[in-house]
């Protein structure tokens, strides 16, 4: 009798120490994988690895073990690591781009929980292949459509006559604008040229004979009054001339001549009859062979070719 209670106690004993025991296993802390589809992926697919982090009171994770975002250049590239509401949560992306069928391989992780005190629990989450499949296989099909790069599908044609009219059309309209704008700013050269004032006078007296009246012989030194009056912009008398000269010096070889002009026009138009026939060199009716010459020197120092 006074063996059973002690054999009693000594059950009882070991059934409370096992009792413990699993107690203090069950309060340390783990880590479970969800193990992902481990088929199907190609380049520049995003893998998730997920692993449920059990926590007891008083445990936690360790962030500076978990594991940190691999260099670039490899298959598998680790892109993140985080935890998120007691779950590890491991991003990886593939750079690999096989010409065929290949494994690769999620690394084995190993966590570390820290306790109470000094109390420390590390855990590991093993490895975890996954098959890489290129995204179009070396050799294909020879059947038409499925062998080598076929051409491009050739483009609808567009009718572009429409186009190609109101293209015309703005052209034409951009290039009368631009030769009226030329026009107000330079002048169109060979209309220019002929607006000249010495090339209109010369253009009136050109067909003239070189033996005319003495009234033809007024109109063409009017004539040359004028084109000197419009070249100078002011009208000109023999006392400007040597100003008209120095602003314009293309007519400065003809300024002797054109000094000769102006006695001449003075003597005809405000001389005495008889102080202008001494004035003059010769008769009017032989004067206009002379204006006529003397118009065609101006022309050409006008345009430069003095």
């Amino acid at each position: 009798m006074s063996r059973l209670p002690r054999a009693l106690r000594t059950l009882c004993v070991a059934s409370v120490c096992a009792a413990a025991g699993l107690a203090v296993a069950q309060a340390l802390p783990d880590a479970v994988p969800d193990l992902p589809r481990a088929y199907g992926y190609t380049v520049g697919d995003v893998v998730q690895r997920r692993v449920q982090l059990q926590l007891p009171p008083g445990w936690s994770l360790d962030l500076d073990a978990l594991p940190r975002s691999r260099r670039p250049g490899q298959a598998l590239e680790l892109r993140s690591a985080r935890v998120d509401a007691g779950v590890l949560l491991l991003d990886y992306q593939v750079f690999l781009a096989p010409t065929e069928v290949r494994t690769l391989e999620m690394p084995p992780l190993l966590l570390r929980f820290t306790g109470a005190g000094d109390a420390v629990r590390e855990v590991r989450v093993d490895a975890w292949p996954l098959t890489v499949a290129p995204l179009v296989p070396v050799e294909v099909s020879p059947r038409e459509g499925l062998g080598a790069m076929q051409p491009d599908v050739p483009a609808a044609p567009i009718d572009t006559a429409p186009r190609q009219r109101r293209l015309l059309v703005l052209a034409a309209l951009l290039l009368a604008v631009g030769l009226a704008l030329a026009h107000l700013r330079w002048g169109l050269p060979w209309w220019g040229r002929r607006q000249q004032p010495f090339a209109q006078a010369w253009r009136r007296l050109r067909p003239w004979p070189e033996q005319a009246s003495g009234e033809q012989a007024r109109e063409a030194m009017k004539l040359l009054h004028d084109a000197l009056n419009r070249s100078a912009g002011q009208v000109l008398f023999a006392g400007g001339l040597a100003g008209f000269v120095a602003r314009q010096p293309r007519f400065a070889p003809l300024q002797p001549a054109l000094a000769d002009f102006f006695a001449r026009s003075q003597a005809e138009f405000f001389a005495a009859p008889a102080e202008a026939a001494a004035t003059r060199a010769a008769p009017s009716s032989a004067d206009i062979g002379w204006l006529k010459r003397l118009c065609r020197d101006c022309l050409d120092a006008e345009r430069g070719a003095r």
